[in-house]
């Protein structure tokens, strides 16, 4: 069975580890297919990129459009959606679609532990449009420079983890978007659950399906409200959420910023000046308000709060929800 992997990237020196991995650990390297758009704002790095591709062992399964970024293009090619799409578009109907970032580790036998739970799955929700997701396992890095998982894998839950706000843990709260988005956590969840539990929120560091869910992208999205928005968007569609609750880790992320020879690690808005990232928060915004106030989107959303018991007006202050049904 074929897997193809949607991976955008940028200025990340994760990424062929990332890649490599993912041959590495699969039980049938033969059968994965690599898709990726790669943004970089120095041409050396993207020489080398396609150097590795073409001295690659699976060259032939690996499609990578490289693009060096500059002031003049920045804002065309900046966003998380154009990567998304732009990896996707290399989509060759493939029996399996993933979704992850460019800073992930593989679990032993991930490809075919994947087809399991998913099989498994689409008889549990009777859906045909079923994805497998979660937020990928935390890894990190030991005194030899050696990748390792820290966790298992994360579950996404929607509300704060105490009584109260704590936009002193999660300084990202402080931005706008918290007044129009549903804040969004995640955290371990009990090996006691069940293997396959309703998972509340999509999320594209780690999504697996036998059809290809990206598609009709919204490209002016740019990272925060990525999942959220892609969330409904889905949900209209008729997709059903499925959480994995291995035991093992299937596929990781790295969460942690890391510095490397080209800046800082997987982070766009590192890489622009305040004031641009300003605008950028505002987007984010006005993206969120432009399906919240959608008349197409005003009984998707209204169901979606119906099942997950919250309400955006007020601000979720629930702790811990875990839904007993699928959506």
């Amino acid at each position: 069975m074929s897997i193809f992997i949607a991976v955008p990237g940028y200025q990340d020196t994760e990424f062929i580890p990332t890649i490599e991995d993912a041959f590495a650990k699969a039980d049938n390297p033969q059968d994965v297919y690599i898709g990726s758009r790669y943004l970089s704002t120095h041409n050396d790095e993207l020489d080398n990129l396609e150097e590795w591709v073409n001295n690659h062992k699976y060259s032939d399964n690996i499609t990578i459009q490289l693009t060096l970024v500059d002031e003049h293009n920045r804002f065309e090619v900046f966003g998380s959606t154009k990567g998304r799409q732009g990896a996707a578009n290399f989509y060759a109907d493939q029996d399996y679609f993933l979704s992850i970032d460019s800073h992930c580790l593989f679990g032993n036998h991930w490809d075919t532990e994947l087809i399991r739970l998913h099989t498994e799955a689409k008889e549990l929700t009777k859906n045909d449009k079923t994805i497998i997701t979660a937020y990928g396992a935390s890894y990190s890095f030991n005194n030899t420079g050696e990748r390792y998982f820290t966790t298992n894998h994360y579950y996404q839950y929607i509300g704060f983890p105490k009584e109260s706000p704590s936009v002193v843990e999660y300084d990202w709260m402080t931005r706008p978007l918290y007044s129009v988005c549903l804040p969004w956590m995640c955290e371990e969840i009990s090996p006691n659950y069940p293997d396959l539990l309703p998972a509340t929120k999509f999320a594209y560091n780690f999504s697996f399906s036998d059809q290809c869910f990206i598609y009709d992208e919204d490209l002016d999205v740019y990272i925060i409200e990525e999942d959220m928005i892609k969330t409904w968007k889905l949900i209209k569609d008729g997709w059903t959420f499925v959480h994995p609750n291995t035991r093992n880790a299937l596929i990781g992320h790295l969460y942690n910023t890391e510095i490397n020879e080209y800046g800082t690690r997987a982070s766009v808005v590192n890489s622009i000046e305040r004031e641009t990232e300003w605008k950028y928060v505002q987007q984010e915004v006005r993206n969120v308000l432009k399906y919240l106030y959608d008349k197409e989107y005003k009984e998707v959303i209204s169901k979606y709060q119906s099942w997950l018991k919250v309400d955006y007006k007020k601000h979720s202050l629930h702790n811990w929800y875990m839904p007993d049904t699928f959506i």
